[in-house]
């Protein structure tokens, strides 16, 4: 699976919390340890189900250096126990739990898991999709915009690339936002590359995106302090700092 994709379906997809039962008699099993999650009044989908406390899953013989499956009860494919590293206690995402359903879980060791592809890409819409595989359908997750887009009424000195937009929950409201009314210039998940390093050039030193002639905001800094500066028609990278009354840190 994609890191990115990955991580951002874990971020969108957590659905609540809750513990999973051990029976009462149960005691370390070598070869399988069977737990329940309990029961809800409604519907539940990615939820994150804590298996045991720290001190039952050290009773169990559970731990975070050996390799761990959880099978779900009618699943067609076990999946890896994960560990939380706040608390330690170990955890998986359970898809979906129907109203009134009690869903039991077996952890089993084992040497290896080859984990099941079902994060993809494709190109819709001018834009790179990531979708995954949940619940028997396709679903998007994000989309990378590779391609300048310049939506209607913005102004060319706005035209951008390179971000992710929109982000979708796993019930399809997009959370993202791009060219707001009042921040033109602010587009999804994006990062600011202050400094490039390419082919032995630097291809955005001393960049700057403004309107020719108008005042722009220059920041000139040190280690404690940052000086803002309203500097007009000159270059972004000046050889003297502008001086300023109020530093800002």
């Amino acid at each position: 699976m994609n890191l990115v994709g990955a991580c951002l379906l874990s971020f969108l997809a957590a659905g609540g919390e809750q513990t999973a039962v051990a029976p009462a008699t149960s005691e370390k099993i070598d070869e399988a340890i069977l737990l329940t999650v309990p029961s809800l009044p409604a519907k539940r989908s990615y939820q994150r189900i804590v298996l045991a406390s720290v001190e039952e899953a050290r009773r169990l013989g559970l731990s975070p250096k050996e390799l761990t499956l959880v099978k779900v009860r009618g699943a067609a494919q076990p999946r890896p126990l994960q560990w939380d590293e706040r608390t330690k206690e170990p955890y998986f995402l359970l898809p979906t739990q129907a109203a009134g359903e009690s869903i039991e879980v077996t952890l089993i060791k084992a040497e290896s898991y080859q984990a099941e592809v079902n994060v993809e890409h494709a190109y819709m819409q001018d834009q790179l999709w990531m979708t995954t595989l949940a619940d028997g359908a396709q679903r998007r997750l994000f989309a990378f915009q590779h391609d300048e887009i310049l939506p209607p009424g913005i102004k060319p000195v706005y035209r951008r690339a390179g971000f992710i937009h929109p982000v979708l929950t796993p019930s399809g409201q997009v959370i993202s936002g791009s060219f707001a009314p009042d921040h033109a210039h602010h587009h999804g998940i994006w990062t600011a590359w202050s400094h490039t390093d390419f082919q032995g050039r630097h291809p955005t030193s001393g960049m700057c995106i403004r309107k020719p002639g108008a005042w722009i905001m220059k920041v000139w800094g040190r280690a404690g302090s940052v000086r803002w500066t309203p500097a007009s028609r000159r270059p972004c990278a000046a050889s003297t700092p502008g001086r300023s009354r109020r530093p800002w840190s």
